[in-house]
């Protein structure tokens, strides 16, 4: 009995050994109850995707590119240069000087307001002149207005000497070349009053200017004649002003085609 159970042990030992391998190779029973949940599924496990990681520069370059592109500084010297070449050239304006020309001209003339010193209005108003082709020359002479002695009575600083010649107005002659001819005496344009302003204009149409010599005590309109020489027709013209006349102008107030006459007092 004892052979046999040993026997049997052996057999049961060498059974044992011969089976135990094979009874680790099968998973025990708990092991095969926690194992159930892999059993079950016939399929392998799909593991998640890795997610490679991003490449900062790669990605900052396309964001670069998608983004806005981004202007340039401007260079301002290259600018500037640019612009300036660019830029339709600037003229110079020349610079323009004038020169007292009066001695080499010829023009000798002196204002006189006839007393020794300011003692009115009037006489501290000066007097005028005026430029006009007289003469249809193409060149302005020049027509000056002159005061002279008032009266002893009318005036608180009369001179005790008068002038001779007395003061008078005077016509220059443009000649053209720089130089003026004082023609006066053949020009009838000396008359007796006190000239305070003078204007010119063609009141007939007759294609010579014509003047009106305003001043103190009357009012003169001179005729063109068309060969040096003025007439005085202010009486046939209609003109009667006293007083003292300050100015005067010409206008066609009516659209007629002849000049009217305003004189200011």
């Amino acid at each position: 009995m004892i052979l046999r159970i040993l026997l049997l042990s052996g057999v049961v030992s060498v059974a044992a050994a011969q089976t135990v391998p094979t009874a680790q190779a099968a998973p025990a029973p708990s092991q095969t109850m926690q194992a159930e949940p892999q059993s079950e599924s016939s399929a392998p496990q799909v593991a998640p995707p890795r997610v490679a990681p991003v490449n900062v520069q790669h990605t900052t370059a396309a964001q670069a590119a998608s983004a806005p592109q981004q202007v340039a500084p401007v260079n301002v010297q290259h600018a500037t240069a640019a612009q300036a070449a660019s830029a339709p050239p600037q003229v110079v304006a020349p610079v323009i000087r004038f020169e007292d020309a009066t001695d080499k001209s010829d023009i000798d003339f002196v204002h006189s307001f006839g007393s020794a010193k300011l003692g009115s209005l009037l006489e501290g108003t000066g007097a005028g002149c005026v430029w006009f082709d007289y003469n249809n020359s193409g060149r302005p002479s020049l027509y000056v207005v002159n005061g002279r002695p008032l009266d002893d009575s009318m005036h608180p600083f009369p001179l005790k000497v008068k002038p001779d010649p007395l003061p008078h107005n005077q016509l220059f002659r443009n000649d053209g070349n720089g130089h003026f001819t004082d023609v006066t005496a053949q020009s009838g344009l000396n008359p007796d009053m006190y000239g305070i302003a003078v204007t010119a204009a063609d009141y007939d149409n007759d294609g010579n200017e014509d003047l009106l010599v305003t001043g103190y005590g009357k009012v003169v309109l001179y005729h063109n004649d068309g060969n040096g020489h003025f007439t005085d027709v202010t009486k046939k013209a209609g003109i009667n002003v006293t007083g003292w006349a300050i100015s005067s102008t010409w206008l066609d107030y009516a659209r007629d085609g002849c000049l009217d006459l305003f004189v200011g007092r």
